[in-house]
């Protein structure tokens, strides 16, 4: 009977232990697909917010407001730094500045002469009592360089009597001391200089002072029509001045 018993058992116990690793099959899988409905939406989240600070991040230092509002206010003490020269900024060449010029005037200089025009005599003594301070010997000091004083002589005087002849022959009624008035009044600092400007000569001026004074910036005017006189003769002259 004993025997009988066990054998029952045994018999029972089989399906019981299978049951068992099927019920146990069904919970790992169970579980697993748990972990993985609970793991992939934190996943997600830990993706986008590393993309949100990623997108965010706009290479801006902290300390850069405080320092722009500390130069701002330093600025407004100390007011605007003083005006710079073009020849003393970057990306400067000369040569190629004093050759375009002429091609915006569309006008046919001699080189070597409109490089003399914008030459005033204030930068050659300038320059030689600078080099007079670093003490630099004496064959070194010297500029051979020529200023417009003649350029500046010539168109001065090419400019009057062409503007006075134009006077006097559209205004036939107008006495001398008219044509004198008119004619002072055109080559006055006021009108000459303005013209200056907008042809950017003041940029191209070697001159001891910055900004450039209205007495130089009206000479160096006159001596660029003296240059253009010599170079293509007077009748691109007085066009130029038309």
């Amino acid at each position: 009977m004993g025997r009988e018993i066990a054998m029952r058992k045994r018999s029972m116990g089989i399906p019981g232990k299978i049951g068992s690793a099927q019920a146990q099959r069904e919970a790992v899988m169970a579980s697993v697909v748990l972990f993985r409905t609970v793991l992939n939406p934190l996943r997600q989240r830990l993706s986008l917010s590393q993309t949100i600070l990623f997108t965010q991040t706009r290479e801006k230092k902290r300390w850069m407001k405080s320092y722009m509002l500390l130069m701002e206010r330093k600025k407004k003490l100390e007011g605007p730094p003083p005006p710079k020269a073009r020849s003393q900024q970057p990306n400067w060449d000369y040569h190629a500045e004093v050759e375009a010029f002429g091609q915006r005037l569309r006008e046919n200089f001699n080189l070597d002469l409109l490089k003399t025009a914008f030459i005033n005599p204030c930068y050659i003594t300038f320059e030689e009592a600078r080099r007079r301070e670093l003490r630099l010997e004496r064959e070194d000091i010297p500029l051979n360089l020529k200023d417009n004083q003649q350029l500046f002589e010539k168109g001065s005087v090419f400019a009057g009597t062409y503007l006075q002849d134009c006077f006097s022959s559209t205004y036939p009624n107008l006495p001398v001391d008219g044509v004198k008035a008119l004619t002072n009044h055109i080559t006055g600092s006021q009108i000459v200089c303005h013209a200056a400007r907008n042809l950017a000569v003041e940029d191209l001026i070697l001159s001891a002072e910055f900004p450039v004074p209205e007495e130089v910036l009206q000479k160096t005017l006159f001596a660029v029509v003296g240059a253009l006189l010599e170079s293509s003769g007077t009748e691109r002259a007085s066009i130029f001045i038309q």
